[in-house]
């Protein structure tokens, strides 16, 4: 997980590219995600409870508790915990979402997950030298913990800057058929939340197993304090459907083979899960 940049940005900046993280134990005064008590669970071995990011060997992320990661728009740097930032650029978000439950508890609906929702916490402005600490926060009414959170990490290294959210560019991703969908940038940056979904017409509803996961992504432009208009305009990323996994290291080799599976298998969890929901929404 993450290390306690607050105070240690500058003794950790050999560490910003590294996607496999060291265990909780060694984190215990971190507060830059949590629950830190919360239990943990493995690829092969899957929650038997509806609960978010809590698996710590993901084939595509590594460990899901840090969920939250940044990079240059317009790069093919890989997302990072930390970046130091400039006026003028664009800054693209990225936040992981996985309901942990097994596969085989969706039928009955003990693995899905209700009123899923996403909150961003920004800061807008930052003096020379200060760092924003990106917040998110994954959310359901009927999980354990009913909450989830981890942080990223910007940098003012040059100059004052303020941070603006570009407008409509949330996106969501993932397999089904609430991909591309924008999310509400106003919703998202509040408290309470922007509804996550797998389907479109079932928003705040996330089945448990990894073919049910996805991720939002985001823009941020970084202007000097002297200028904060909010930009309306996405930067030089293309927004829509993404060709693959963002490059988060090399587990995506091995994802690709788990979804080629997952597939095959999918159908029938898609039918039974259709239904399970169909049965909660009476």
């Amino acid at each position: 997980m993450k290390t306690s940049k607050k105070l240690l940005v500058t003794g950790l900046a050999a560490l910003v590219g590294a996607v496999a993280l060291p265990s909780v134990g060694a984190f215990a005064l971190d507060e830059s995600w949590g629950p830190q008590d919360r239990p943990t669970y493995t690829w092969q071995s899957p929650a038997d409870h509806r609960t978010f990011n809590s698996i710590t060997d993901n084939p595509s992320i590594g460990d899901e508790r840090n969920f939250v990661r940044v990079r240059e728009v317009g790069t093919n740097a890989k997302y990072v915990d930390e970046l130091n930032v400039e006026a003028g650029k664009y800054y693209e978000v990225y936040v992981y979402y996985h309901n942990n439950a097994s596969a085989n508890l969706n039928e009955s609906g003990k693995g899905i997950a209700n009123n899923v929702r996403l909150s961003m916490s920004i800061p807008e402005n930052l003096k020379q030298g200060e760092t924003a600490v990106i917040k998110g926060t994954i959310s359901a009414s009927n999980t354990e913990p009913t909450s989830v959170w981890d942080t990223a990490f910007l940098k003012a290294a040059n100059s004052n800057i303020h941070l603006a959210y570009v407008d409509k560019s949330a996106t969501l991703h993932n397999g089904g058929s609430s991909n591309g969908e924008v999310l509400v940038g106003t919703a998202m940056l509040s408290d309470e939340g922007a509804n996550l979904a797998y389907w479109a017409n079932s928003w705040g509803i996330v089945p448990g197993c990894n073919e049910y996961a996805g991720y939002v992504t985001f823009e941020l432009l970084a202007t000097t304090e002297s200028t904060p208009e909010t930009p309306t305009t996405p930067g030089t990323t293309t927004p829509g459907t993404p060709s693959s996994i963002p490059d988060t290291g090399p587990g995506e080799i091995i994802l690709a083979s788990v979804v080629a599976i997952a597939i095959i298998g999918g159908v029938i969890y898609y039918i039974r899960s259709k239904k399970a929901i169909k049965r909660m929404r009476k």
